[in-house]
């Protein structure tokens, strides 16, 4: 008998989690989440995150799709028969291609995207089902602040989100001003290299065709690495825009 008082008092014995985050969401979502502000805030931030990365999409698929016809109409122009013109139309063809194609790409992720800006509740589903069945202390605050339904956050859960904030803003502010230098630098070393080939006194010698070499590839090498870093941008965009439902899908930074 005391045996049996010590194994139940002292041994904490493993029960079932009832109520849990990843439990709560699932069952708003099938009563209906319009009537708990708790989530229909979540929601409204989960449908946002979408329509920032729907509209930064579209404006660098146009942006793309517009340095594209520039750069074709720049091809047409130069004349086929100016050899010294030759490689400048290798450039201006080469850039025009990949920008059409990075313009559709973008295009495309802005489209696919606005379908969960419209319909939210089909997207977020599959956010919950990603979440872990065991609940720390943020996904805790969370489930107490949808169980209370309440406009307002927790204290816990409104530290969190706004830490994100400035943390993502500030990351998206920098990352903007090194795209741009990293964007003119490119222009610029491509025009070096336009430059370096029309010279025929230095495109066919030694030292020229080094010089030529190392202009390219630090060309192709800042262009990648803005392309990289707009996409840091935009993603940084969404994080300081849209906090709340990558804070509940991914926990703090």
């Amino acid at each position: 008998m005391d045996a049996q008082k010590f194994s139940r008092l002292d041994i904490p014995q493993p029960n079932p989690r009832v109520g849990g985050l990843q439990s709560t969401l699932r069952q708003l979502m099938r009563s209906g989440w319009h009537s708990n502000a708790a989530m229909r805030s979540i929601i409204d931030d989960y449908a946002r995150y979408h329509f920032v990365l729907v509209v930064a999409g579209s404006l660098v698929a146009v942006a793309f799709l517009a340095a594209s016809v520039g750069l074709w109409r720049r091809y047409r122009k130069i004349t086929a028969e100016n050899s010294s013109s030759s490689y400048e139309r290798k450039v201006c063809l080469g850039f025009a291609a990949s920008g059409a194609a990075a313009g559709v790409l973008a295009g495309l992720l802005a489209a696919v995207n606005a379908t969960n800006m419209f319909d939210p509740l089909n997207g977020f589903s599959g956010v919950v089902d990603a979440l872990p069945s065991h609940d720390g202390p943020l996904r805790q605050s969370f489930n107490q602040w949808l169980r209370s339904g309440a406009s307002t956050p927790p204290p816990l859960v409104a530290s969190v989100v706004h830490h994100r904030v400035l943390f993502q803003a500030t990351k998206a502010g920098v990352c903007a001003v090194v795209f741009i230098v990293l964007a003119l630098l490119c222009v610029r070393l491509w025009r070096a290299s336009v430059r370096w080939s029309n010279r025929s006194d230095l495109a066919t010698s030694g030292p020229g065709r080094l010089v030529r070499g190392a202009t390219i590839s630090s060309g192709v090498l800042t262009a990648g690495l803005a392309l990289l870093v707009l996409i840091v941008v935009v993603a940084n965009l969404q994080g300081a825009l849209a906090p709340t439902a990558l804070t509940l899908a991914f926990g703090p930074i």
